[in-house]
This record gives structure tokens, C-alpha cells and sequence, in this order.
């Protein structure tokens, strides 16, 4: 192993760049023959420059603490070795805490599973990547793992099988860009993930963002033309999600809470999707869902599985199902607005027990504007109008005032 010892004063000076050699290649004077040469001579707290170029084969860096590798310019590590097919990534890094990546593209990386990925890094922790380009990998554009604390930042992956795993905590991703893969964009699988600002587009199955752990926050975010049916614009499956102002078209379902709980869901745009724009499911429970705009989905608008959910100044408009459908008990539905879809406006469902909707608006739905068929419901200053029928009445319910109702009667006939 390569290592200086560090002391801690040490360590801090060599992340101020006071303890670093720099190492540039190519350099005439310098004697490396090859990249991996460079690569290899490079201590913890170096920093290695590396000319423009196309740079062709199969690099590694391994057991080094704090080492910096970046582009001078326009540069390419292809990973087709020179006369012969493309084989394993263009860079595995392995045991590199604090490495820092800046402004290199990773290209042509071929083979199965970790072998295709255009990057791969394994047991590696605080990893940093800056403006780095991935292209042409059959699986991954960057593959991460058992690597905590990882960070990319300004990065482009395309045309590659896969986008962005990674396997550990604390990930942080920020104005990424995924387009034109065949598998899932971003996925982190670890604790206390956040994603930002970052644009998924035309993934053609395995969903777009996804995050299992738990306190996932998605922020600021575009996901548009997941393709595959049964695939998710976004995915989260941990307690206490964060997930605010993201914006979703044209996927199966827009976002999925599989589980979690005392998370928030606010002011995201979900749009065309095939089936629901959002849908918490059976196992979610205790989240606040505000703010948020569903339009023009094929499904139910909103569908909601788990229970003590509150769901408040929603708009789900223009679906080609229900509004809001409610399985789970204890909700609250507080202030939302569902319009011109072709079935119900708020549905519901027997399953629910002690549903709240208060301050509601329907208007213009195909079917009821409020189909009750939960039991132990109460109605609280709810207003539906011009909707084939305003209010019907399957299960029990209280009215505590204020709703008006300008036609009620049976359950309307399904639309086919």
C-alpha cells in the first residue's frame, strides 16, 4: 500500500492543498509511460492532471486517501483498448476515501452487471464527482458501491444501459443529468439521501429516480418519458421523505411512496401519466400531501393506501379515472380541488374508516363529485357541482355542515 502517514494536522493541509504533489501526464520529464504509470505513482493527497485526450483502455486507482484526478481540458478514458473490443469500465476505483473526480468523460465501458459500468467505485467513502460526461456503457454510467458519503455534482450520464447507483448513505446528487438510458436513472439505496435539481428523461424501464432508505429528499427535479408500463417517474420507500417542487410527465406512475411516514409531498407537478400521478401506498402512513398538481393521468389522480394521511389543497384535474381515491383510514382530505375527470372526484372506497373531507371542491367529474362508500365519514363545508352527481352515498356518513350538494342520489352507472 502506497500511503503516507497522515497525522490529522497533515490531513487538513493536504486538503488545503498544502501537502499535495501534483502528478501531469502525459509529461515528458515526468517518466510515466502510460496513465496507470501516473495513476500508480499517485500518494494520498496527490493531485493528477491529465492532459487533453483520448486515453483508451481499463484504468485503476486503489488504496490511496484524498487523491485528485482531473481533465486540463477535453478528456476522454475510453475503455476499448486499442485494436480490440471494449472490455470492463474505463476506471475502477477501489479503498480511495475523499477521492475527487473533476471534468472527464467515461466512455464504451462493456460487459455484465459491475463489468459494463463506465465508472465503478467500490468501498470508497466521501467520493466527490464533478462535471463528469458517461456515455455508450451496456450497464452502468456510474456504479457506487458500498460507498458512503458519495457526492456528484453538474454530471451528464447518456446512452447507457443504467444511470446513477449507488449503494450507501448520506449520497448527495445535484444537477444531474440521465437521458436516453435503457434501465433506471438515479438510484441510491442507503439512508438520508438527497437528489436536486437533477433531470431524468426518456429512461426506457426500471423507473426513472428511486431512493430505499430512510429520510430520502428529492427536490427541485424533472423526470419525463419513463416508458416502460409498471415503471415509476419517481420511487422512495423510508420513513420521513422530503420531497417538494419536483415535476413529472409522461411516466407510468408520476411518484410512488411505497412506505413511510411523517414525510412531506409538496408542490410537485405530476402530468400525462399513463396510470396515477401519486400513490402512497399500503404501508405509507402519517404524510403530508400539499400543494401538489396532477393533471391529465390516465388513472386515479391521487391514490391513497395507507392510513392517517392529510392531503390538503391538492388539484387532480382532466383524469381519465377518479380524482382522489381513498383506501386507507383516518385521512384527512382537506382543501383540494378535483375537476373534469372522468369518474369520480373523491372516491371513497369501503375499506376507509373515519374519513374527513372538509373544504373540498368537484366539479364537472363524469361520475359522483363525492362517492362515500367508506364507513364513519365526515363531511365538513364540502362543495360539488355540475358533476353527474354531486353526492352519493354507498357506506355511512356525517354531515357537520356547510357542504352543498346540488344532485344527489345512487351511485352514478360506471363509464366505460
Amino acid at each position: 500500500m502506497k500511503r503516507r502517514i497522515l497525522t490529522a494536522a497533515a490531513a487538513w493541509c493536504a486538503g488545503a492543498g498544502l501537502l499535495a504533489d501534483t502528478i501531469r501526464f502525459p509529461d515528458a520529464g515526468a517518466g510515466y509511460a502510460t496513465l496507470q504509470d501516473a495513476l500508480d505513482a499517485a500518494q494520498d493527497g496527490d493531485v493528477v492532471e491529465i492532459e487533453p485526450g483520448e486515453y483508451r483502455g481499463n484504468f485503476t486507482v486503489a488504496d490511496t486517501i484524498g487523491l485528485t484526478i482531473k481533465g486540463l481540458g477535453p478528456v476522454a478514458i475510453d475503455a476499448r483498448p486499442l485494436g480490440a473490443a471494449s472490455s470492463g469500465p474505463a476506471l475502477v476505483v477501489t479503498d480511495c476515501p475523499g477521492l475527487a473526480l473533476e471534468r472527464i468523460t467515461f466512455r464504451n465501458a462493456a460487459g455484465s452487471d459491475a463489468a459494463g459500468a463506465g465508472l465503478r467505485i467500490n468501498g470508497s467513502s466521501s467520493v466527490r464527482l464533478t462535471d463528469l460526461v458517461v456515455t455508450g456503457c451496456e450497464t452502468y454510467g456510474i456504479l457506487a458501491q458500498t460507498s458512503e458519503g458519495l457526492r456528484a455534482d453538474d454530471c451528464l450520464l447518456r446512452g447507457n444501459a443504467g444511470g446513477l447507483h449507488v449503494e450507501g448513505n448520506l449520497a448527495e446528487v445535484r444537477r444531474v443529468t440521465v437521458e436516453n438510458d435503457g434501465l433506471q436513472g438515479i438510484a441510491i439505496f442507503g439512508d438520508d439521501a438527497t437528489i436536486e435539481k437533477s433531470v431524468v428523461r426518456v429512461i426506457r424501464g426500471g423507473g426513472g429516480i428511486n431512493i430505499s432508505g430512510a429520510r430520502p429528499t428529492i427536490r427541485k427535479c424533472t423526470v419525463s418519458a419513463v416508458l416502460d408500463a409498471g415503471t415509476n417517474g419517481i420511487t422512495t420507500s423510508g420513513g420521513n421523505p422530503d420531497l417538494r417542487n419536483n415535476r413529472v410527465v409522461g411516466c407510468d406512475v408520476g411518484l410512488y411512496v411505497v412506505y413511510g411516514a411523517e414525510g412531506v409531498v409538496k408542490g410537485n407537478q405530476f402530468l400525462r401519466c399513463s396510470s396515477s400521478g401519486l400513490r402512497l401506498g399500503g404501508v405509507s402512513h402519517t404524510l403530508t400531501i400539499e400543494g401538489n398538481t396532477i393533471r391529465q393521468c390516465g388513472g386515479p389522480g391521487v391514490w391513497v393506501e395507507g392510513d392517517f394521511q392529510l392531503l390538503a389543497d391538492n388539484v387532480a384535474e382532466e383524469c381519465g379515472d377518479d380524482g382522489f381515491r381513498v383506501y386507507g383510514s383516518s385521512c384527512v382530505l382537506s382543501g383540494n380541488r378535483a375537476i373534469d375527470n372522468l369518474r369520480d372526484g373523491i372516491d371513497v372506497d369501503a375499506s376507509a374508516v373515519g374519513t374527513s373531507l372538509e373544504g373540498n371542491v368537484t366539479k364537472r367529474n363524469g361520475a359522483e363529485g363525492i362517492d362515500n362508500g367508506g364507513a364513519d365519514t365526515h363531511l365538513l363545508e364540502n362543495v360539488a357541482k355540475k358533476n353527474r352527481i354531486d353526492f352519493a352515498e354507498d357506506g355511512t356518513s356525517h354531515d357537520d355542515g356547510g357542504n352543498s350538494f346540488e344532485v344527489t342520489g345512487a351511485p352514478a352507472p360506471e363509464i366505460d
